[in-house]
């Protein structure tokens, strides 16, 4: 189901909750739905409610469907108790029992328990494409442990096509592993061929988007960022995906006086909470609709993100400790946050545009990049990106800039600036934030669980001639946005 159809169908289970509000089979699915918006208190209440409602033991489907509600919102170990139970009564659905412990092994950074979990599901389904690609990557594999021949003997067979894109992201990773690069990228370009051609998707769409951002963007007074109150002022981390916005977040969460609220939906959904209040006319266009919500009033999508995310959260306006809002797709919305709340650290991660496009075209994402399956696309999207990157920082004081490539070469210099950006006194746990004992659902999953490295600087160059295509895009445009960090950060 499309996103809209899911509101639809959160509807009508509401509104049949009214009439009968102890419906077990409802509560399940209501709490389903509410963990599909990123609602969080909500999904927990129903999760406990639903667990109520059955009169004997609850059914394998619904300890299921339960579990995976509380995973999506990172409730890891709520998630990996109704798991367990799940597995207690599996009897034919014993694979997929076990596939939601792997996940929850890997979220907890269990990643031998993981694959060992893995394997069992595919010897006894090897078709479970995701469960390939999931056992691909817990590890760096080797010569003499890797599944390339597994791989290739189930593509040879006509999956289907959601299958043999996710066997080709896998057999792309575990060539690469392998330092057969030429290999690697071929079975890259594969499946990210077939991907591009099922879904719909225009770049020029999001240009405009992007470009639409940037004329809307007027000149931020400093004043303001003086006269701001920061007491439990919120952390933004933003940026592109594969760009080192997780590392950052864990780099901050380790400290005492930081809680992270992951990657939450509570600033889109405050804009269209306040847009609403407003009552902000519907547009038609994307340069009508930026225009309008440039509009709205800076206390008014204030008082919207506070309660969404006391909604979504429990996250009250007042903590005592900061909460950090890791969202990379906020990256839109960095001149609303900084007009809205002009105490906010806003934490803006860049990399090199040659490396962020390969990192992106090796990766299989759930739904909100889809200008990371063709290489035009890709280039196109980059070069929009950096021009509003640039705008911002010309217009908009007090944005943190962190290179990874700077963090990951020289962490501890770079990890006392960060702090001291953040107002944050510097605590020895941020150093080595691989030791975060908290859960991680990100694509990122595997790797945070290593000491920091710089092993993936300049790993583009593998595959400089498979990329010229981006690079001539990029440099289209004109020199590609500098992210060499300055020193003498913006304001």
């Amino acid at each position: 189901m499309q996103s809209g159809q899911f509101a639809q169908a959160l509807q009508v289970c509401e509104q049949a909750l009214l009439n009968d509000p102890d419906d077990a089979k409802l509560l399940t699915l209501a709490a389903d739905l509410h963990a599909r918006f990123g609602n969080a208190a909500m999904t927990r209440t129903l999760v406990a409610r639903a667990e109520t409602a059955f009169s004997k033991s609850v059914p394998y489907r619904q300890l299921e469907c339960l579990g995976n509600a509380m995973f999506r919102i990172g409730r890891v170990a709520e998630a990996e108790a109704l798991y367990q139970r799940a597995l207690n009564v599996a009897g034919k659905h014993l694979s997929g029992a076990r596939f939601n412990l792997a996940a929850v092994r890997r979220a907890q950074g269990l990643l031998e328990e993981a694959e060992t979990l893995y394997d069992q599901v595919l010897r006894a389904v090897p078709q479970d494409y995701e469960a390939q690609r999931n056992r691909s990557e817990l590890r760096r594999q080797t010569e003499a442990r890797n599944h390339v021949p597994e791989l290739r003997r189930l593509l040879a067979r006509n999956p289907p096509v959601d299958g043999a894109i996710r066997l080709g992201f896998a057999l792309g990773k575990e060539l690469e592993d392998l330092g057969r690069y030429d290999e690697a990228f071929a079975a890259y370009r594969q499946a990210n061929q077939r991907k591009r051609q099922h879904i719909r998707y225009r770049v020029e769409t999001d240009i405009e988007i992007l470009r639409a951002l940037a004329d809307s963007t007027p000149p931020f007074s400093d004043d303001a960022l003086d006269d701001a109150s920061t007491q439990a002022a919120p952390i933004f981390v933003v940026g592109l995906p594969r760009t080192g916005t997780t590392l950052v977040e864990r780099i901050l969460a380790s400290h005492p006086e930081v809680t992270s609220i992951g990657e939450s939906l509570a600033f889109p959904q405050a804009m269209r909470r306040a847009a609403s209040a407003c009552r902000l006319p519907a547009q038609d266009s994307p340069a009508a609709r930026i225009a309008a919500y440039s509009e709205l009033p800076a206390d008014a999508l204030a008082d919207a993100y506070y309660g969404e995310r006391q909604r979504l959260h429990e996250a009250p306006r007042d903590c005592a400790i900061r909460t950090l809002d890791k969202l990379p797709l906020n990256y839109l919305h960095v001149a609303l946050i900084r007009r809205a709340m002009p105490a906010a650290t806003i934490v803006l991660l860049e990399r090199d545009p040659m490396d962020t496009a390969v990192a992106l075209y090796r990766t299989l994402f759930r739904d909100p990049y889809p200008f990371t399956y063709d290489l035009d696309d890709i280039g196109r999207y980059l070069r929009a990106y950096y021009a509003l990157m640039v705008r911002w920082h010309s217009r908009l004081p007090g944005l943190y800039r962190v290179s990874y490539e700077a963090l990951v070469q020289n962490p501890r210099s770079e990890i006392d600036a960060l702090l001291t950006a953040c107002r944050l006194s510097r605590h020895p746990a941020c150093y080595s934030p691989d030791r975060l004992n908290s859960p991680s659902t990100t694509a990122s999953a595997a790797q945070i669980r290593e000491p920091m490295h710089d092993r993936s600087v300049g790993q583009w160059r593998r595959y400089a001639v498979q990329l010229a295509p981006v690079q001539a895009v990029l440099q289209e445009g004109g020199p590609a946005f500098d992210v060499r960090v300055n020193k003498q950060q913006s304001g």
